[in-house]
C-alpha cells in the first residue's frame, strides 16, 4: 500500500515512562474502512518517530504486538492483565482485538522509532524505520447517538523504548488521525493511584468522571477508574502538511 507522508510537528515532551491504559469496553475497536486511506495511514512526526494506522496484521507484526503487550504487562502497565503473564495468556486478547481490525471495524495505531545511523538492520531497513515500539486501539462505543467520539484502548510502549516520549507521540498522531476522520472526542480510562492522569493531561486528556473502587487489583487493593476525555478541537496545536 502506498502512502502519502505528512510531517506534523510533535508537541510531546519526553516522559520518564509511558503508562498503559484500557477502556471499559475491553478489546473492541472500530475503523471506517477495510483499507486505510493513504493520507491517513502514515504520519511521520518530528522527534524521530512515525505513527501508522494498520489495517492488516501479518505474522511478523503479530509477534511484535504480542511481545509488547506481554512485556508491558509484566512491567506493571495497566493493559488488561495482572503480572506475571506469559505470551499464551495475552494472545487470546490480542487475537480478539485483531479480528475486529481485519474486519475493518477497528483502528490499530502503532508508533515506530527511527534508527540511529549505527543501528543494525532490521525488518524496517527497507523504509528506514525500526520495528514497532508501541501501539493502541481505537474502539467504537457502539452507541448510535455517540458516533462523534471513540474509546482509546491498550495504550502501551515497550519498556525498552520508554523514556523517549513515544507514548505521547503515539497519542498525538492518533489524535490527528481521529480529527481527520471527523471525530470530536476521544475517551479513555486509567487506574487511579498510578499518577497516569498527569501523563495523559499533557496529551490533552482531562478527567471527567471517577468511579471509586471500580478496579480490584488484588484482595484489599481496590482502585478508582478514572475517565479522561480529549476534545480534539481544543488541543491547541498547529499542524502543517
Amino acid at each position: 500500500m502506498s502512502a502519502v507522508h505528512r510531517s506534523i510537528p510533535s508537541t510531546a515532551a519526553p516522559a520518564a515512562a509511558t503508562p498503559g491504559g484500557v477502556g471499559p469496553t475491553g478489546d473492541t475497536a472500530q475503523s471506517t474502512a477495510d483499507v486505510v486511506p493513504a493520507a491517513e495511514a502514515i504520519r511521520p512526526l518530528f522527534g524521530g518517530a512515525r505513527v501508522e494506522r494498520i489495517a492488516v496484521v501479518d505474522p511478523q507484526l503479530h509477534a511484535q504486538l504480542l511481545r509488547i503487550w506481554t512485556d508491558v504487562s509484566n512491567a506493571g502497565g495497566w493493559v488488561g492483565f495482572i503480572p506475571p503473564v506469559q505470551a499464551a495468556d495475552v494472545e487470546p486478547a490480542l487475537d480478539a482485538a485483531l479480528v475486529r481490525v481485519h474486519d475493518g471495524r477497528d483502528w490499530l495505531v502503532v508508533v515506530r522509532a527511527s534508527p540511529g545511523p549505527d543501528a543494525p538492520p532490521d525488518d524496517g531497513a527497507r523504509t528506514g524505520w525500526r520495528d514497532v515500539a508501541g501501539f493502541a486501539f481505537v474502539a467504537a462505543n457502539d452507541r448510535l447517538l455517540s458516533e462523534h467520539w471513540r474509546w482509546v484502548l491498550r495504550v502501551q510502549v515497550h519498556p525498552e523504548h520508554q523514556g523517549a516520549g513515544l507514548g505521547a507521540v503515539l497519542l498525538d498522531g492518533l489524535g490527528d488521525m481521529a480529527q481527520d476522520e471527523g471525530l470530536e472526542m476521544l475517551h479513555l480510562t486509567v487506574r487511579g493511584g498510578e499518577g497516569l492522569e498527569s501523563f495523559y493531561a499533557r496529551a490533552g486528556y482531562h478527567e471527567v468522571a471517577r468511579i471509586p473502587g471500580a478496579i480490584r487489583v488484588a484482595p484489599g487493593d481496590d482502585r478508582d477508574q478514572v475517565v479522561l476525555v480529549c476534545r480534539l478541537g481544543e488541543r491547541g496545536t498547529q499542524r502543517t502538511s
